[in-house]
């Protein structure tokens, strides 16, 4: 048990209202307000990116300091915005739509393409085009110029268009760039020596590669005959052909897979059946390529004057099935695949077969997406789905007379009004400002129709009465708010709204408690408590700050002090001590609860108490429906109390002497009471500070109405005795607090 002067604890006590209620002055220059953005998730800053952010939109009751502001919104692939407030009212909502950015998604559509290096309007991208497409996520809306550039091959240019938010996607395909030379296919009597320009260049049949472009001689000299000799022209790229006599045969090639492509000696034939005339006598290498079947290929000797026939087996490629990707800008998107829906994009389905398949996407306030996408062996389809709000046409007029009046939506200028056009589906806050006037702000849910929707606004004067509508709205809020307060959540009930709470419980029989709202941040109340040996009165004054809806810290500092029934000890006369025991002296008497002289005088002894309390606490708002809430508490007091019948007597002193020492082995000097022979005896009062930990959990029933459920627990020091031998039960305090009760909201 701690001892010590209560002035000092009142002392302590003042010390730490006074930093509490400076802390709660400082907040009183900040007001909440709701901050948005279309679309949301933007990272939100106050005046400077320096900054620490306030968050991420949408923001609820966030505080700022009143007065004018620069509201800043950052979101990837969006452009920065930048909004210039005015902060003057409790609650006021503002909003930045954010233009989104287009991307360019950049792939290679083939394999010289792989490595290739990309930019976009004349910016590299910084990396090579690899297997992973290459992404642009920054670029303004409007065309853009792609080019896929590699040395050796043609560059790829293709100029885009992107729309804001749409992804566009670019295939490159490179072309090896067009050679300076040729070759020469030379055919003949097998293993007669060729000669290119006189100079030997092997035996026939055989293809001179690198041949410069122009005029050559090719000189054939099979042993035993005449040489032969032809003049050819080679053409960059091309191929010329050298052949002697009537020495070639014919070769028909057939494939299994439809539409296979012959080549014969690396020149394309052409597809199967495929018949090349005139090859020369010896061996050739035969190929066949088809989409979706292995390449076949096959080494064919010729005879000359013959025909000779072949057929290539072909296998299909089993590679892994393509799957369907489907993306979509709006959450919450339906994807159906061939009919059939697929849930809510990002949406990824491996079809059993491979080929076409019919994509729809679907989201309400938006037009329907639908497009077709093929998968094959180890090609996915991604579609990327930018749905469209539809529009809604509306019309809006202000009352005869009102010049430069200007409407704008979600932030952004519409235009002059009066307005006839359209605006996208959806929740919108649309204002009308005009010089000389009030601004008309509203909320609006715009849903698809055939008919206009009319908005006839009325601006007052600027000084002049709120409208009747924006009155209606304001109350309207007010009232949600004050049948959604709770009274033990570390949130403040609102203003002027007043509050009162009975409730049951332990130690503390019954309790009432009244509360009013003060400012936004601050509100106060009153309480009085029993369980019949004392009665105490408190005053209370609570602090609490709610950033969002569904959070809210707090505190507050309670103080008061109970009274309770004078208790009355009879005089003992006669009274003996066992042998052994502590032994009365100079004219002490001890009374350990036996039956009083009947005719002696009683002593009398006051109850009361004085506190005063601290408490920290946070809360979880559910909604409108309640609060959940958590705290931890110092209490600082001080009793005057006997403390008769807990298990230990009360010890009387009639000595006048000031250096009486209690009796060795006496009673402990906390229930030592003296006595100048008079009906008043004087006690040492019991002081305390102890810390408490506790919750509740309230619940709103209806707008005037609550239940609430409180538990508490002691966490440090002994019992407290003015707490114990309740309803005349020989039991310490239990340290173990609990009550249950209900609130009236006026």
């Amino acid at each position: 048990m701690m001892r010590s002067s209560f002035s000092a604890i009142a002392l302590a006590g003042a010390t730490l209202l006074a930093i509490l209620l400076g802390g709660t002055v400082s907040a009183e220059a900040q007001i909440p307000i709701n901050i948005e953005s279309v679309p949301p998730g933007a990272t939100v800053y106050l005046d400077s990116t320096n900054n620490p952010p306030l968050g991420t939109t949408p923001l609820r009751n966030v505080r700022v300091p009143r007065g004018e502001h620069t509201i800043i919104f950052q979101l990837l692939n969006h452009e920065e915005a930048r909004l210039q407030v005015n902060v003057r009212r409790r609650r006021e909502t503002f909003r930045a739509v954010l233009r989104a950015l287009g991307t360019i998604e950049v792939s290679a559509a083939n394999a010289s393409a792989q490595g290739a290096s990309v930019s976009v309007d004349g910016r590299e991208v910084g990396q090579p085009l690899g297997a992973t497409p290459i992404r642009v996520t920054d670029l303004q809306p409007g065309r853009h110029q792609v080019r896929v550039s590699r040395e050796g091959y043609d560059t790829f240019e293709q100029w885009v268009e992107v729309g804001g938010g749409q992804l566009v996607r670019v295939a490159a395909v490179l072309q090896q760039s067009a050679p300076d030379t040729g070759s020469i296919l030379v055919s003949g009597p097998p293993g007669a020596p060729v000669f290119l320009d006189g100079a030997p260049r092997g035996a026939t049949p055989t293809v001179i590669e690198g041949v410069s472009v122009g005029s050559h001689t090719v000189e054939i000299r099979p042993p035993g005959r005449s040489p032969f000799a032809q003049s050819v022209t080679v053409l960059a790229g091309q191929r010329a052909t050298v052949a002697m006599g009537d020495t070639g045969g014919t070769l028909r090639v057939l494939a299994t897979a439809p539409g296979a492509i012959i080549s014969i000696d690396g020149e394309v034939v052409g597809p199967s059946p495929a018949v090349r005339e005139g090859l020369a006598e010896g061996e050739h290498i035969v190929t066949a390529t088809a989409e979706g079947y292995q390449r076949a290929q096959q080494t064919v000797s010729v005879t000359a004057g013959q025909q000779r026939v072949i057929s290539l087996e072909m296998q299909r490629d089993e590679g892994e099935t393509g799957r369907v990707l489907v993306e979509a800008n709006v959450d919450g998107a339906t994807v159906l695949i061939d009919g059939e829906e697929r849930g809510q994009a990002p949406v990824v389905y491996t079809p059993a077969e491979p080929g076409p398949h019919a994509i729809v996407v679907r989201a309400d306030g938006h037009q329907e997406y639908s497009t077709t996408c093929e998968t094959r062996p180890g090609q996915n389809c991604e579609v990327r789905a930018t749905l469209v709000p539809q529009q809604v046409r509306v019309r809006v007029a202000v009352q005869p007379g009102i010049r430069g009046a200007e409407l704008r939506v979600d932030g952004e200028v519409a235009g002059p009004v009066p307005y006839d056009g359209t605006l996208p589906a959806g929740s919108h806050v649309i204002s009308v400002a005009a010089p000389g006037y009030e601004e008309y702000r509203q909320q609006v849910l715009l849903q698809p129709s055939s008919e206009v929707r009319p908005f006839d606004i009325v601006l007052p004067e600027e000084g002049a009465a709120v409208s009747e509508e924006q009155r209606q709205a304001q109350a309207q809020e007010d009232e949600r708010q004050r049948g959604a307060a709770v009274t033990h959540g570390a949130g403040t009930i609102p203003v002027n709204q007043a509050t009162l709470d009975i409730s049951l419980g332990w130690p503390y029989l019954g309790e009432l408690r009244l509360g009013v709202g003060l400012l936004d941040f601050l509100d106060a109340g009153f309480a009085v408590r029993s369980f019949g040996r004392l009665t105490e009165f408190e005053g209370r004054v609570r602090a609490g700050w709610r950033p969002i809806e569904q959070v809210a810290i707090g505190g507050h500092v309670a103080f008061g002090g109970g009274i309770g029934p004078e208790f009355s000890y009879g005089r003992y006369t006669n009274f003996s001590v066992a042998a052994g025991e502590p032994q009365p002296a100079n004219g002490e008497e001890w009374h350990d609860g036996r039956p009083a002289d009947p005719n002696s005088t009683p002593f009398s002894y006051p109850t009361n108490s004085l506190f005063l309390s601290l408490q920290a606490q946070g809360s979880l708002y559910f909604g409108d429906q309640g609060a959940f809430t958590l705290w931890v508490g110092l209490d600082i007091s001080s009793d005057e109390y006997p403390g008769h019948g807990l298990n230990h007597s009360v010890y009387v002193s009639y000595t006048d002497d000031p250096n009486f020492a209690i009796p060795a082995g006496g009673p402990p000097a906390e229930n030592y009471c003296t006595t100048n022979g008079t009906s008043i005896l004087s006690c040492p009062r019991e002081d305390w500070a102890r810390a408490r930990l506790g919750g509740s959990l309230e619940l709103v029933l209806t707008r005037n109405w609550n239940l609430w459920f409180l538990l508490e627990g002691i966490l440090n020091q002994a019992p407290r005795r003015i707490m114990g031998n309740l309803l005349g039960i020989e039991a310490n305090d239990t340290q173990f607090y609990f009550r249950i009760g209900t609130t009236y909201k006026f």
